[in-house]
Protein backbone atom coordinates (compact mmCIF):
# COMPACT_ATOMS: atom_id res chain seq x y z
CA UNK A 1 0.00 0.00 0.00
CA UNK A 2 2.63 2.60 0.86
CA UNK A 3 4.78 1.63 -2.20
CA UNK A 4 2.46 2.07 -4.72
CA UNK A 5 1.45 5.53 -2.51
CA UNK A 6 4.79 6.63 -2.88
CA UNK A 7 5.20 5.51 -7.01
CA UNK A 8 1.47 7.88 -6.88
CA UNK A 9 3.33 10.74 -5.22
CA UNK A 10 6.55 9.60 -8.00
CA UNK A 11 4.30 10.25 -11.07
CA UNK A 12 2.45 13.29 -9.59
CA UNK A 13 5.63 15.03 -9.56
CA UNK A 14 6.70 13.85 -12.79
CA UNK A 15 3.41 15.74 -14.15
CA UNK A 16 4.32 18.46 -12.38
CA UNK A 17 7.71 18.83 -14.33
CA UNK A 18 9.97 17.35 -12.26
CA UNK A 19 12.41 14.60 -13.52
CA UNK A 20 12.09 11.27 -11.84
CA UNK A 21 14.08 8.50 -11.48
CA UNK A 22 13.27 4.84 -10.56
CA UNK A 23 16.62 2.76 -8.70
CA UNK A 24 16.01 -0.59 -8.34
CA UNK A 25 18.49 -2.61 -6.34
CA UNK A 26 19.01 -6.24 -7.85
CA UNK A 27 20.36 -9.33 -6.00
CA UNK A 28 21.43 -12.31 -7.99
CA UNK A 29 18.94 -15.09 -8.62
CA UNK A 30 16.07 -12.74 -8.86
CA UNK A 31 16.83 -11.63 -12.16
CA UNK A 32 14.30 -13.57 -13.90
CA UNK A 33 11.33 -12.36 -17.20
CA UNK A 34 8.64 -12.96 -14.03
CA UNK A 35 10.76 -9.90 -11.75
CA UNK A 36 10.70 -8.01 -15.07
CA UNK A 37 7.19 -7.84 -16.11
CA UNK A 38 6.77 -6.99 -11.59
CA UNK A 39 9.08 -4.32 -12.02
CA UNK A 40 7.41 -2.57 -15.46
CA UNK A 41 4.00 -3.08 -13.89
CA UNK A 42 5.30 -0.93 -11.02
CA UNK A 43 7.61 1.78 -13.29
CA UNK A 44 4.47 2.14 -15.71
CA UNK A 45 2.45 3.55 -12.43
CA UNK A 46 5.01 6.05 -11.87
CA UNK A 47 6.24 6.89 -15.15
CA UNK A 48 9.46 8.08 -13.93
CA UNK A 49 11.66 9.87 -16.13
CA UNK A 50 14.91 7.43 -15.89
CA UNK A 51 15.00 3.92 -14.25
CA UNK A 52 18.34 2.52 -12.92
CA UNK A 53 18.97 -0.61 -12.28
CA UNK A 54 22.38 -1.69 -10.31
CA UNK A 55 23.32 -4.45 -8.30
CA UNK A 56 23.24 -4.85 -5.02
CA UNK A 57 26.27 -3.04 -2.27
CA UNK A 58 28.24 -5.51 -0.49
CA UNK A 59 28.48 -3.87 3.55
CA UNK A 60 30.26 -5.28 6.11
CA UNK A 61 26.51 -7.32 7.73
CA UNK A 62 26.76 -9.48 4.79
CA UNK A 63 30.01 -10.87 5.98
CA UNK A 64 28.86 -11.10 9.29
CA UNK A 65 25.92 -12.79 8.25
CA UNK A 66 27.90 -15.50 6.30
CA UNK A 67 26.21 -13.92 2.89
CA UNK A 68 28.44 -14.81 0.25
CA UNK A 69 29.13 -12.09 -2.04
CA UNK A 70 29.51 -13.94 -5.27
CA UNK A 71 26.11 -15.32 -4.96
CA UNK A 72 24.18 -12.08 -4.40
CA UNK A 73 26.11 -9.36 -6.38
CA UNK A 74 24.82 -9.73 -10.11
CA UNK A 75 27.96 -8.88 -12.88
CA UNK A 76 27.50 -5.83 -15.24
CA UNK A 77 26.57 -8.62 -17.97
CA UNK A 78 23.57 -9.83 -15.48
CA UNK A 79 22.16 -6.56 -14.52
CA UNK A 80 22.58 -5.09 -18.46
CA UNK A 81 20.79 -8.61 -19.51
CA UNK A 82 17.85 -7.68 -16.93
CA UNK A 83 17.70 -4.20 -17.83
CA UNK A 84 16.95 -5.18 -21.12
CA UNK A 85 14.45 -7.85 -20.11
CA UNK A 86 12.73 -5.01 -18.37
CA UNK A 87 12.80 -2.30 -21.45
CA UNK A 88 10.95 -5.11 -23.66
CA UNK A 89 8.41 -5.51 -20.85
CA UNK A 90 8.06 -2.15 -20.90
CA UNK A 91 7.59 -2.06 -24.56
CA UNK A 92 4.78 -4.45 -24.44
CA UNK A 93 0.83 -2.75 -24.04
CA UNK A 94 -0.18 -2.24 -20.44
CA UNK A 95 -3.14 -4.35 -19.11
CA UNK A 96 -5.56 -1.63 -19.34
CA UNK A 97 -5.42 -0.30 -15.71
CA UNK A 98 -5.33 3.99 -15.80
CA UNK A 99 -2.88 3.34 -12.84
CA UNK A 100 -0.51 1.31 -14.62
CA UNK A 101 -0.70 2.75 -18.25
CA UNK A 102 2.36 1.78 -20.79
CA UNK A 103 5.62 3.83 -19.71
CA UNK A 104 8.74 3.63 -20.99
CA UNK A 105 11.46 6.16 -20.43
CA UNK A 106 14.60 5.46 -19.23
CA UNK A 107 16.21 2.37 -17.61
CA UNK A 108 19.57 2.32 -15.76
CA UNK A 109 21.35 -0.81 -14.55
CA UNK A 110 24.18 0.16 -11.92
CA UNK A 111 26.55 -2.75 -12.57
CA UNK A 112 25.38 -0.88 -14.90
CA UNK A 113 22.72 -0.35 -17.38
CA UNK A 114 20.47 2.82 -17.63
CA UNK A 115 17.23 2.83 -19.72
CA UNK A 116 16.51 6.26 -20.75
CA UNK A 117 13.82 8.20 -22.33
CA UNK A 118 14.98 10.23 -25.50
CA UNK A 119 12.10 12.50 -24.20
CA UNK A 120 9.76 12.15 -27.34
CA UNK A 121 6.81 10.45 -27.18
CA UNK A 122 6.19 7.90 -30.32
CA UNK A 123 3.97 9.29 -32.44
CA UNK A 124 1.84 6.08 -32.58
CA UNK A 125 1.56 5.70 -28.74
CA UNK A 126 -1.10 7.14 -26.25
CA UNK A 127 -0.22 10.36 -24.33
CA UNK A 128 -0.04 7.55 -21.67
CA UNK A 129 2.78 5.49 -23.56
CA UNK A 130 6.90 6.33 -23.80
CA UNK A 131 9.30 4.16 -25.51
CA UNK A 132 12.69 4.32 -22.96
CA UNK A 133 15.71 3.44 -24.68
CA UNK A 134 18.89 1.60 -22.96
CA UNK A 135 22.24 2.79 -21.35
CA UNK A 136 25.00 1.09 -20.07
CA UNK A 137 28.04 2.33 -17.98
CA UNK A 138 30.20 0.20 -15.56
Amino acid sequence: ERLLKSLDILRAHGEKGYRTVCRLTLQRGSLTREAAAGYAKLIRRARPDFVEAKGVTPVPQFKKEGVSIAALIPTHSEVRDFAEMLQEELAKPSSGNSSSTNSSKSTSSNANSTLANDGAKSSSNSDDEFSYGLASEH
